[in-house]
């Protein structure tokens, strides 16, 4: 239960966030006059950040596709836009098609990411301002551990999305020959993630990215890079890239199952674990579990209470207010909801499927209704009694006892759940 990873940074300067710094030929700024100085330079690191997912419902690149959430282009949500002419429409007519439908590119994305992080820290290495002060090389450390950090990211990015993807670690120019570069083994490219994670780690980066009178939020923290590792590893691991004898194969799920359980152990030796805070009058009803506590809750960053959330953006995601209600003085329009095959796919509390579950570990439907489990205990009197307890913090279902739709309560949800890493 990880929340969201997003980001929102402001920018040292104007040109910090700027295409400009690499198009010298323009005449205002070369790559050499900004890593010259102190100032552009930390700019330029701002620029390698700028290409995480960025926050807020409607905004997020990460979360939605021209203002409808991503989930609802799958089986879990539905978006009332269905009946207006656009994408969402298409997608649900069948009527998609190259020219009338496209997601983020996020293989561009990314790969801009990329360029970014291979030109810093090509650059960063003659960086002239370090031998004018060299107090400043501390600083610089840190930013080598960061950009590590993020190159890292934006790979694993590419290839859980793409497969296989070429592996370039040095800034390119901008005539370059690209057919010349191939697609490198799955493999390859996780270990290449790892190559960065490692340095990000040798390179100094921390584990606490602020203190309670500090707003960092959206930095990378040694927590952040081990969890690459353990995703990353996970996902060579799978048998969509786990290839070879079978002998081989369960060498690689070994290797991953120690990458991620030196993750686990990393992370809990440095205070790391579940949530655990008890509800507040202020923030929810009595009624209210610390699991959903959890999603009501903005990351606290000095980890004093929250020791659970790994990374989350500067601006929260106040979901329920844009998506997933009826439309009220608190939301403009309806928007995503989640669909009756997502509730019903929520487990009994003691981990038992409430329904049959055919070979595909799916729910079993008998026309339109689900079989019910008899073992479970599950009661269709009282469909969300006893359900795992994420059901109760993820979909406002009748009786619900959270009072986030009170104006008096001042509380707003703030979007958690699957760790977008």
């Amino acid at each position: 239960m990880k929340r969201i990873i997003v980001i929102i940074l402001v920018c040292i300067s104007a040109l910090s966030c700027s295409e400009v710094l690499e198009m010298p030929e323009d005449g205002r700024l070369t790559l050499q006059e900004i890593f010259n100085d102190f100032t552009l330079t930390k700019g330029y690191v701002n620029k390698c950040f700028s290409y995480l997912p960025g926050g807020g419902v409607v905004n997020d690149y990460a979360m939605n596709y021209n203002g409808t959430l991503l989930s609802s282009y799958s089986d879990e949500g539905h978006d009332v836009r269905d009946v207006l002419p656009g994408n969402v429409q298409n997608w649900y007519m069948g009527s998609v098609t190259a020219s009338a439908f496209s997601m983020p590119d996020y293989w561009s994305r990314y790969y801009e990411g990329i360029r970014a992080c291979n030109t810093f820290l090509y650059e960063i290495e003659n960086a002239s301002f370090l031998l004018n002060r060299p107090t400043y090389a501390v600083e610089a450390k840190l930013w080598k551990a960061y950009v590590h950090a993020l190159r890292a990211f934006y790979f694993l990015q590419i290839i859980k999305r793409y497969g296989p993807a070429p592996i370039v670690k040095e800034p390119l120019e901008i005539n370059f020959d690209y057919s010349t570069i191939n697609r490198s083994s799955f493999s390859d490219c996780v270990n290449a993630i790892l190559a960065d994670c490692e340095k990000a780690k040798n390179y100094g980066l921390p584990w606490k990215i602020g203190s309670a009178t500090e707003t960092n939020y959206g930095l990378m923290s040694l927590a952040v890079v081990y969890a690459i590792e353990s995703q990353s590893a996970l996902y060579a691991a799978s048998p969509k890239w786990n290839i070879g004898s079978e002998n081989e194969q369960m060498e690689k799920w070994k290797w991953a199952a120690e990458i991620s359980g030196r993750a686990l152990n990393e992370c809990i030796s440095n205070g790391y674990e579940l949530f655990a805070q008890p509800p507040t009058n202020d923030i929810a009803g009595s009624s209210c579990s610390a699991y959903q506590t959890y999603f009501l809750s903005k990351m606290d960053i000095s980890r004093l209470i929250d020791k659970e959330t790994i990374y989350e953006s500067k601006t929260h995601l106040a979901i329920w207010r844009d998506a997933g209600l009826p439309v009220s003085t608190h939301t403009i329009r309806s928007g995503s909801c989640p669909t009756q095959e997502l509730v019903d796919a929520f487990e009994m509390i003691d981990g038992i499927p409430p329904f049959e579950m055919d070979d595909d570990g799916c729910v079993n439907y008998d026309g339109i209704s689900p079989r019910i489990n008899l073992e479970s205990g599950y009661d269709p009197q009282n469909p969300y009694l006893n359900r795992d307890p994420r059901m109760q913090a993820m979909i406002y279902y009748n009786g619900s006892l959270l009072d986030f739709l009170n104006p008096n309560s001042g509380l707003e949800i703030f979007e958690g759940g699957n760790c977008e890493l």
